[in-house]
């Protein structure tokens, strides 16, 4: 779990399964690029073809990686199709909500207390240090 949080695509490969099967996600050594080019640098932007794991690594994993690690972040999905972003926001959602594995790696990656009230769907806010307008992602 110690190097789940150090590294993101160990955290990734630790959280992720194929949505048919069930297995785990195998990356490849263009995912370990990708994730070592984010940081690195403060923008970037990858271009790859549909099925290479975009969504799963980055927007997913690595938005709830980054999360984890710092809960004062604020993020930003961003899609040419609405629904795709919601889509990405749900699997977000859900792994901070219901994954033991993201739970295992990062206990204190939960909700913000608003008792009663569930995530609206087009935001979700974590428990943070700082007091924002913004919602976490």
């Amino acid at each position: 779990m110690a190097e789940a949080r150090r590294c993101p695509v160990t955290f990734a490969q630790l959280i992720l399964s194929d949505q048919d099967s069930g297995e785990p996600l195998d990356t490849a050594p263009f995912h370990h690029e990708w994730h070592d080019l984010i940081g690195a640098n403060t923008v970037t932007s990858i271009l790859a073809g549909p099925e290479l794991g975009k969504t799963q690594s980055i927007t997913i994993a690595r938005t709830i990686w980054e999360l984890g690690r710092n809960p004062d972040l604020r993020c930003g999905i961003f899609s040419a199709k609405q629904a795709n972003a919601e889509n990405m926001l749900r699997a977000i959602r859900e792994h901070i909500e219901q994954n033991p594995l993201v739970r295992e790696v990062f206990p204190k990656l939960r909700p913000s207390p608003d008792p009663g009230q569930p995530w609206p769907s087009d935001q979700i806010t974590i428990e943070r240090t700082i007091v924002s307008p913004n919602a976490s992602v």
